[in-house]
C-alpha cells in the first residue's frame, strides 16, 4: 500500500452527468460505492484495481466486497456498469481505472518529484556538498568527472560527511576538533549541536565554526563567573544584608 495521500476531486462531482445517470440506478449507496472504488484504486501503486469476472479468479473483486461490505455479485455488476454503461470506469483485459483520478494523480506525483528534487539540490548547496552521499555527483556513475569539467579550475568545495542526525563536518575539520578537545569532549560537542539544531531547527552555515563559538562563549561565562565569585566581598558575620537601605531610607 502506497503512502496516504489526499487527492483533489470537483466539488460539484455528485452532479455529473455520468454520475447522475449512474445514481439512477443505484442511488446515494452507488455513490459511496464509486467513491470507495476510487479511494482504493489511489492506494495501490499503479492507480488501478485487478478487472476480474471470471469466477476462478474472484480473489480480487471478493477482497473489494469484503473490504467495503459490498455484496459480490452487486460489486461485479456495478463495476461492469461503471464501465460499459456509465464510462465512469475504463479497462482493459486485466485492469480497470479511473482516467480522471490518474490525470489528477499523475499531476499530484509529478509535483511531489520536483519537490523532492529541489529539496536535494537545496541540501547540498547549503552543505557545501557537490555529490550524493555515494560519491556520485546528480546519480551520474561519472559525475564527480563531469562535475569537475564543468566548474573549470574554481575551487571544489570539500566534500562534507554527516555525523549523527544532522551535523555536517569535512574530515580535517572532524580530526582538528579531536586534536583540540578529544575524541570524548568532540562527540560531545558534536551531539549538542546535533540535538540543537534537531530541537530547535536551527541553521547554521559552517557547523565546525559554531562549535568552536559554542566553546568559546562557554569558556567566556565561565571566566566571568570566577571573577564575579573573586570580586564577591564576604559579609560580616552578625551584619544585615539590607543595613545599606535602612541606612539610605532611615528604617
Amino acid at each position: 500500500m502506497k503512502n496516504i495521500y489526499y487527492f483533489s476531486h470537483d466539488t460539484n462531482a455528485n452532479r455529473d452527468d455520468k454520475i447522475l445517470s449512474m445514481r439512477v440506478d443505484y442511488g446515494w449507496e452507488g455513490y459511496g460505492w464509486y467513491w470507495a472504488i476510487i479511494e482504493t484504486m489511489a492506494e495501490t501503486s499503479n492507480y488501478k484495481l485487478k478487472l476480474i469476472n471470471s469466477d476462478p479468479n474472484r480473489v480480487a473483486i471478493a477482497g473489494l466486497s469484503l473490504c467495503h461490505n459490498i455484496p459480490i455479485e452487486k460489486l461485479e455488476k456495478f463495476i461492469d456498469d461503471c464501465i460499459k454503461k456509465y464510462e465512469l470506469f475504463e479497462a482493459d483485459k486485466e485492469y480497470f481505472w479511473s482516467k480522471t483520478l490518474l490525470n489528477r494523480l499523475s499531476i499530484r506525483d509529478e509535483k511531489t518529484i520536483k519537490l523532492r528534487d529541489a529539496g536535494i539540490k537545496g541540501a547540498e548547496r547549503r552543505w557545501g556538498s557537490d555529490s550524493h552521499p555515494n560519491g556520485e555527483a546528480n546519480g551520474h556513475p561519472n559525475g564527480n568527472e563531469i562535475k569537475g569539467k564543468e566548474i573549470k579550475g574554481k575551487e571544489i568545495k570539500k566534500k562534507k560527511d554527516k555525523y549523527m542526525d544532522v551535523v555536517y563536518l569535512t574530515k580535517e575539520e572532524h580530526q582538528k576538533l579531536i586534536n583540540t578537545f578529544g575524541e570524548d569532549i568532540a562527540k560531545y560537542k558534536i551531539e549538542e549541536l546535533n540535538n540543537s539544531i534537531m530541537s530547535k531547527g536551527y541553521k547554521y552555515k559552517s557547523h565546525y565554526y559554531t562549535i568552536l563559538c559554542w566553546d568559546r562563549k562557554n569558556k567566556k561565562g565561565d571566566q566571568n563567573g570566577r571573577n564575579k565569585q573573586k570580586n564577591k566581598q564576604p559579609q560580616e558575620p552578625g551584619k544585615n544584608k539590607y543595613s545599606h537601605l535602612e541606612k539610605e531610607y532611615k528604617v
